[in-house]
């Protein structure tokens, strides 16, 4: 230990350690413990039978106040640590990998318990993790495993778990590609054999119809891109037209000239209204310079 490194006893180490207390750990040690538990860890001693220069057994006092601190912090923030030890045991029991886009997880969550336990070196918990993954794989990583022993008893003890991550990561990919080969396969031996035999005989290719609308979105906008060069070379002078006037919005349209339409009721001309009528302006003038006939 650090403190104790530096020429500290027992005592001086956990009182340092307590001063270096933040966070939870200090509202825990403020809040959480009375001051009699505070100075009985301090001041806690054990005794041991130790053999002293002549030969003889006898019992020291000797203080071990750094254990007890980390084994009462432990039972507040952990708990029992066998009673862990048996809650990890379950859920390495009953953890299992559905599928082979989990195994990340399911690595990381084995990896995290089997840890913790003192047994986990055995076979059994090796066995236990092929075991969780899906079953067709978890056959064949046991299979390949035996073929690579030479048929003997698959050796556990000599395998670490990083070894074993590795083989199981390259049997996942090695499925992969052993499945796009034999896709690409069955799709060149369907080509080969069946030719153009469907289409010959009015028949559709044997396509699914998802297939079939990314065929015919493709060849559409292939054949679309086509004529738009066409229509975009042949037309530039139309389009440039077309484009000036869409965008005069500001011009005025030609409205026709409505005057040729009103009659003016007084003197039978066309082209101005009653109200405008200049023939009737003057006979109103002459009426008012003339007196009122009785």
């Amino acid at each position: 230990m650090a403190y104790k490194a530096k020429g500290n006893d027992d005592k001086q180490s956990c009182v340092l350690l307590i001063v270096g207390f933040n966070g939870a750990l200090r509202y825990w040690w403020d809040n959480s413990l009375d001051d009699v538990t505070q100075e009985s860890i301090i001041n806690h001693t054990e005794t041991r039978t130790v053999e002293n220069t002549e030969g003889e057994l006898e019992q020291v006092e000797t203080l071990n106040t750094v254990e007890v601190l980390i084994h009462t912090i432990t039972m507040h923030f952990i708990g029992n640590p066998k009673e862990e030890l048996e809650s990890k045991k379950i859920i390495l029991t009953n953890l299992r990998c559905p599928t082979l886009g989990d195994f990340k997880w399911y690595k990381d969550v084995f990896v995290t318990n089997i840890f913790q336990r003192n047994d986990c070196t055995q076979a059994f918990w090796k066995e236990r993790f092929i075991a969780g993954l899906p079953t067709y794989f978890a056959e064949r990583v046991t299979n390949k495993l035996k073929e690579y022993s030479g048929g003997q008893p698959i050796p556990w003890n000599s395998i670490t778990y990083g070894q074993l991550f590795v083989f199981i990561k390259k049997e996942g990919l090695a499925i992969c590609q052993d499945h796009k080969d034999k896709k690409r396969n069955e799709k060149f031996q369907f080509k080969t054999n069946m030719g153009s035999f469907c289409e010959q005989y009015g028949y559709n290719q044997l396509n699914p119809p998802s297939r079939n609308k990314r065929i015919k979105y493709k060849n559409n906008q292939g054949k679309f891109r086509r004529h738009y060069q066409k229509y975009n070379n042949q037309n530039k002078k139309f389009n440039k037209k077309s484009n000036d006037q869409y965008y005069s919005k500001n011009r005025k349209s030609y409205k026709p000239n409505d005057k040729q339409k009103i009659v003016c009721w007084n003197c039978k001309r066309p082209g101005h209204k009653s109200s405008e009528c200049k023939m009737k302006r003057k006979i109103n003038e002459i009426f008012q310079d003339q007196p009122d006939i009785q």
